[in-house]
């Protein structure tokens, strides 16, 4: 992946839903956020205004699911801005599970590593039943960071971080799958640089 060097990303995950506290996989199923999660956006609201200041003149951008919008619309809200005033793009839509949504993380985990032992797949290029696998998920989101051409504030998901992770070689596609990603942080993508805040 290769970012514009001139611009500055701010990487925000959805908030909580029940299933995060529960560890299922969501995918593309729809789960909103829960209190917890409002509370988390409002916090990353708070910390992006004190990042870029009241009223800031960047690009929004949320995948369509309800729960990143919603946390995008909050964070607005945080920064004193219209609440709709953003945009949408399916390419940083979470990963999609299939027939594996709503399982707990460590049976999908249990499936992945049966997958490896019986016939070598890779976990990383493991695609299941109607769903997706983390390498189609980069493909996708590799073109949607490439065409930032300006400071932008993301917000989406989970599997779509750990796939940034990968692509920039901060991580083994291995460690990014397992790598825990916060939801009341902000990630900041900067000349080739990661850093929470």
């Amino acid at each position: 992946m290769r970012l514009d060097p001139a611009i500055t990303v701010y990487y925000v995950r959805h908030g909580e839903t029940d299933w995060n506290s529960t560890q299922r996989t969501q995918g593309h199923t729809d789960v909103p956020l829960n209190d917890t999660g409002r509370a988390q956006a409002r916090h990353n609201g708070g910390k992006l205004k004190g990042l870029v200041g009241p009223a800031p003149a960047l690009a929004f951008v949320a995948s369509p699911l309800s729960r990143a919008r919603e946390t995008m619309e909050i964070i607005r809200t945080e920064l004193g801005l219209a609440p709709a005033g953003y945009r949408t793009d399916e390419r940083i839509k979470e990963l999609g599970f299939g027939v594996r949504e709503g399982m707990h993380w460590p049976e999908y985990v249990a499936v992945l590593r049966a997958a490896e032992h019986r016939d070598g797949t890779d976990p990383w290029t493991f695609v299941p039943a109607g769903g997706e696998s983390y390498a189609a998920g980069l493909a996708r989101a590799t073109r949607f960071f490439e065409d930032l051409a300006e400071d932008t504030v993301v917000v989406a998901h989970g599997g779509i971080s750990r796939c940034v992770h990968a692509a920039l070689g901060l991580l083994t596609e291995k460690d990014a799958m397992a790598h825990p990603i916060p939801q009341d942080k902000v990630m900041v993508l900067r000349r080739g640089t990661l850093d929470w805040v």
